[in-house]
């Protein structure tokens, strides 16, 4: 069986994960994760050693969950890391990510001390050995803390018969439960309560809510109220919500045409946002391509590319493809010169890599986000 180890240094902690020979890397997950496309997880990364693998997580600059509040966790503490902790499981659910992945230990759940917001482990595990039901950690939360000798603690016999019902686990029934303790106050977030954004976790007091602006209820980025999607992951924005970070405005003028002038791909409108299925972000230029065919060819040759980007003299006649197949998209170096990257990793030449909503891809220098909605 795999081992995790766990080394505390004076500005960061980093746990050791090596895979057993049973375990295999998750690929999709973990290039989610390593694009730190979710907020509120900590990135991973792969390395070989001695023809192991072993999966780094490294947390800087923050403390572990267990001795932040030092001796005594107050009734708020309490029901706050529980309804974060829930809300993180219910956005792995959204996501079709293994919610019993995630590492669900009080050493191994940290925060800033600063905004007391959490942040988490997640393995991007298959056949994940030390894999256990999320929802026993929140079983064992009363546990695994202390509380004030004098503080109030009639509430936990109520939140302990909870999970001894007989009806199962049910997160959402948990959660309502939660909310019923703090006085039907839950922890204010940009998200709705399905928990969809990277902020997932919310913080341990109520958010202060700014209006005039978009929050993405993906990643968590804040970007401008004009912005139709996010550039940190890609998402299609909703309604306004918090403070603003920056993004990019996309004009239905900046089509990229082919030598006769008619358009090759199309950029997002107003009247087709609905329509998308995918859309490439070329971030140089805050240009947002529609993927509108099952082969979409990227390069600098006119005649053979749907995505023509003939400005850099570093992309290849035909660079890269992206592949769509049974709802989902790949992405395909074709033996350029200077190579396709996703989420920084290089990609050997002719081999399909699964891309998703959020993924970072480079060809040569030229950096794109990759976007997906719903028709």
């Amino acid at each position: 069986m795999g081992e995790i180890l766990l080394e505390n240094k004076k500005d960061r902690i980093t746990l050791t994960n090596t895979l057993s020979s049973a375990e295999s890397i998750n690929e999709r997950v973990y290039n989610a994760l390593s694009s730190e496309m979710f907020e509120t997880l900590l990135p991973v990364t792969v390395k070989e050693k001695r023809k192991e693998t072993v999966l780094e997580c490294t947390a800087r600059d923050m403390m572990p969950l267990c001795s932040y509040y030092g001796s005594a966790f107050t009734k708020r503490q309490f029901l706050n890391i529980a309804y974060m902790i829930a809300q993180q499981i219910k956005f792995c659910e959204k996501n079709m990510v293994n919610a019993d992945n995630l590492d669900l230990r009080s050493d191994r759940i940290f925060t800033d001390g600063k905004t007391n917001a959490l942040k988490f482990v997640l393995w991007p595990i298959v056949n994940n050995e030390h894999c256990k039901p999320a929802y026993l950690f929140l079983k064992q939360l009363p546990d695994e803390i202390a509380f004030g000798v004098y503080d109030d603690k009639d509430y936990l016999n109520e939140y302990r018969a909870f999970f001894e019902n007989g009806r199962g686990f049910n997160i959402n029934e948990f959660e309502r439960l939660v909310s019923r303790l703090k006085d039907g106050q839950p922890t204010e977030s940009c998200s709705d309560n399905n928990g969809q954004n990277g902020n997932t976790g919310g913080t341990m007091e109520n958010t202060r809510i700014v209006p005039q602006v978009r929050c993405c209820e993906n990643c968590g980025a804040e970007n401008e109220l004009s912005s139709k999607f996010c550039l940190k992951c890609g998402s299609k924005l909703g309604e306004a919500v918090n403070s603003a970070e920056y993004t990019a405005d996309v004009n239905a003028s900046d089509n990229v045409t082919a030598a006769d002038g008619s358009p090759l791909t199309q950029v997002l409108s107003d009247n087709e946002e609905n329509a998308v299925s995918a859309v490439l972000l070329r971030i140089s230029t805050a240009q947002a391509v529609v993927i509108n065919k099952p082969v979409f060819v990227i390069g600098s040759r006119e005649n053979e590319c749907d995505l023509v980007i003939s400005d850099n003299k570093f992309i290849s006649r035909r660079h890269a493809e992206i592949i769509a197949k049974n709802g989902r998209y790949y992405i395909v170096d074709c033996g350029s010169t200077n190579k396709t990257y996703l989420n920084g990793r290089a990609l050997p030449p002719c081999t399909e890599a699964e891309i998703f909503k959020g993924a970072k891809i480079r060809l040569a220098n030229e950096d794109f986000t990759f976007a997906t909605e719903l028709r």
